[in-house]
C-alpha cells in the first residue's frame, strides 16, 4: 500500500425526483416576472449538514457576484439555527435574505415555503437565486418543489452543492473560505470575519502565521502516521494575497520593480513550506512510497482593488488597509489572462507528481490534463476500485508512459460565475452570459497562432463560432440537473 499527499476533489450530488405537486394559481400569479422578460431565473441549492459550513460558502460565492447582478437568497431556519446576516450584507440592493422559520421545509413548513418563495422571488426579483435548506433538511422535497408545475416556469435549477462536513477527516486544521490574513485570521472582503478552525470549534491564534501553523500540523500528522498508509491534504493560503511573505524571503527581490518583487517573495515562501514537507518524507525514509502531487488551482492573480472600505472593520485593521495582489507579479510565458479568466494564463497551471517507486522521474508531458484526473489516477494508483459512476477525470497513466498518448480531452468544457468556455483542439469559444441576453458575448481564439488567443476570430469564422455555441449549449444542458 501507498501513501499520499494529494489535492482534495469536488463532491457532487445527484437525486432524481418525480414532480407531482399541481400548479397553484395563487402562486402562479405571484411569479410573474415582467422584469425577467420571459427568462427563468438561475438557481443554487446549497446543502450539507448542520456545521459543514453553508453560510460561509454563500458568502464566498456573494464576494464573486458579477457587479450587473442582483442577487436573493433564501434561508431555512431551524430552530435557534441561524445565518449570519452580517455576512451576507443582507441590507444592501444587490443582496436580499428571507429567512423561513419555525420548522423544515420538507415537513412541517412545506405549507409556507412555497408562497413565501414565490413572494420573495416577486418582491427581490433577483437574476440569481441561492437557496439554503436547514441541515435537518433533506433537499429531495426541497428539489421536488422548485421542479414542480408551480415554480419550474420562474426557475431554472442549475448545481446543487453539497458541502462535507471537516469532520469526514480524521483531522482538520485550518480555514474555510478561500483566503485569510496570515496573522490575523480573518477573511477581509466585505465586514469580514474571522476563519480559523479545528475541526468545526473556532480557534484563535492572532499573530501566529498561518503558513507555519498548517505546516508544523502537516508534520506532525506524517510522522504520527509514519507506519500505516495515510492521506494528507495540505492546502496553503498562499500565494494567494494578501501576499504576506517572510522576511528573509522579501529580502531576496528588493532590486525587482513590483508587483514582481512582491509576488517572487510570496512564491518563495510557498517554496519553503512545501520543502519542508518533502524534507520531512525523507528522514522518515517516506519519499520512495508516497505519492507527492502539487496542484495550483488557477493563474496568477492581477487584482489590485482589495482594501477595507469600511470603519469598524472586524479584523480590527483600518479603512484603506490593503491586501490585493499589486496588480499580478506572475510570468505565462507567451500565454495571455490571469486568474478569474478564460484565457490559458488564467487556466493553464503547473502540476507535478512523485512517487519515486512506481513512476518515472525527470519527465515532461505536455498533454492536456484536469485537476478531475488525479481521482481515477489515485484510485488506480492504490489500487482501489472505481465506482461504477460516470468520472469527469481519465487516470494519467497512459499519459505518463507514452509521450505520443493522445489527450484524454479533446473537448474542455469550463464555466465559472456567468463566464464559460469550451475548447477543441487549438480553438477556444469563450461566452459571458449576462440577464440581457442582448448584452451576451462571444470570443473565438487560436492557441496554435504566433501570439495566442490575442486575436478574436469570432466574425470571420462564424461558423465554427456556431458549431462551439451548440457544443457548450449541449454540455450545460447534460451537466444541468435534470
Amino acid at each position: 500500500m501507498c501513501n499520499a499527499i494529494a489535492y482534495d476533489y469536488g463532491v457532487h450530488l445527484s437525486i432524481n425526483n418525480k414532480c407531482w405537486i399541481k400548479r397553484d394559481p395563487f402562486i402562479e400569479s405571484l411569479l410573474e416576472m415582467p422584469w425577467k422578460r420571459g427568462e427563468r431565473i438561475p438557481t443554487n441549492l446549497i446543502v450539507g449538514f448542520l456545521g459543514s459550513g453553508k453560510t460561509t460558502a454563500i458568502t464566498n460565492l456573494i464576494e464573486q457576484r458579477p457587479d450587473s447582478e442582483h442577487w436573493s437568497i433564501f434561508v431555512n431556519e431551524f430552530g435557534t439555527v441561524s445565518i449570519d446576516h452580517a455576512l451576507v450584507d443582507s441590507n444592501t440592493k444587490e443582496v436580499a435574505v428571507e429567512k423561513l422559520g419555525g420548522g423544515c421545509a420538507c415537513c412541517t413548513m412545506s405549507f409556507a415555503f412555497k408562497p413565501l418563495l414565490a413572494q420573495f422571488i416577486r418582491r427581490s426579483k433577483p437574476d440569481r437565486l441561492i437557496l439554503e435548506p436547514s441541515g435537518i433538511s433533506h433537499p429531495a422535497k426541497v428539489v421536488d418543489i422548485l421542479r414542480s408545475d408551480d415554480f419550474s416556469g420562474a426557475i431554472d435549477l442549475r448545481n446543487i452543492i453539497c458541502l462535507i462536513d471537516p469532520n469526514e477527516f480524521d483531522e482538520f486544521f485550518g480555514i474555510r473560505n478561500g483566503f485569510i490574513d496570515n496573522f490575523s485570521h480573518f477573511f477581509l472582503h466585505g465586514k469580514g470575519y474571522h476563519d480559523l478552525y479545528e475541526g468545526t470549534t473556532e480557534v484563535f491564534l492572532r499573530e501566529q502565521y498561518f503558513p507555519q501553523l498548517i505546516t508544523d500540523r502537516a508534520l506532525a500528522f506524517i510522522e504520527k502516521n509514519q507506519t500505516t498508509p495515510f492521506l494528507l491534504y495540505l492546502g496553503f493560503n498562499i500565494p494567494h494575497y494578501p501576499e504576506q511573505a517572510l522576511p528573509q524571503h522579501t529580502a531576496l527581490y528588493q532590486d525587482l520593480p513590483m508587483p514582481r518583487r512582491s509576488y517572487a517573495a510570496i512564491t518563495t515562501t510557498t517554496d519553503h513550506y512545501i520543502g519542508l514537507v518533502l524534507e520531512k518524507l525523507d528522514k522518515l525514509k517516506l519519499t520512495d512510497n508516497t505519492i507527492v502531487i502539487f496542484q495550483s488551482d488557477n493563474g496568477h492573480s492581477a487584482e489590485n482593488k482589495a482594501a477595507i472600505n469600511i470603519d469598524d472593520h472586524a479584523s480590527g485593521y483600518p479603512k484603506g488597509h490593503y491586501y490585493s495582489a499589486n496588480g499580478g507579479g506572475g510570468n505565462t510565458g507567451k500565454w495571455i489572462g490571469a486568474k478569474g479568466s478564460f484565457l490559458e494564463g488564467g487556466i493553464r497551471v503547473p502540476a507535478i507528481v512523485s512517487w519515486p517507486a512506481k513512476l518515472p522521474q525527470g519527465i515532461v508531458r505536455d498533454q492536456t490534463v484536469t485537476i478531475m484526473d488525479w481521482l481515477p489516477s489515485l484510485m488506480q494508483w492504490c489500487e482501489i476500485d472505481v465506482p461504477e459512476l460516470q468520472l469527469d477525470g481519465r487516470s494519467l497513466q497512459p499519459i505518463i508512459d507514452s509521450l505520443e498518448q493522445p489527450t484524454s480531452h479533446p473537448i474542455l468544457h469550463f464555466q465559472w460565475q456567468n463566464k464559460w468556455a469550451v475548447r477543441e483542439g487549438n480553438w477556444k469559444l469563450i461566452g459571458v452570459d449576462h440577464s440581457d441576453p442582448s448584452k451576451n458575448s462571444l470570443s473565438l481564439h487560436n492557441l496554435g497562432e504566433p501570439h495566442p488567443e490575442v486575436k478574436d476570430h469570432a466574425r470571420n469564422r462564424p461558423g465554427l463560432t456556431k458549431k462551439m455555441l451548440s457544443m457548450h449549449r449541449e454540455w450545460a444542458n447534460a451537466v444541468s440537473p435534470k
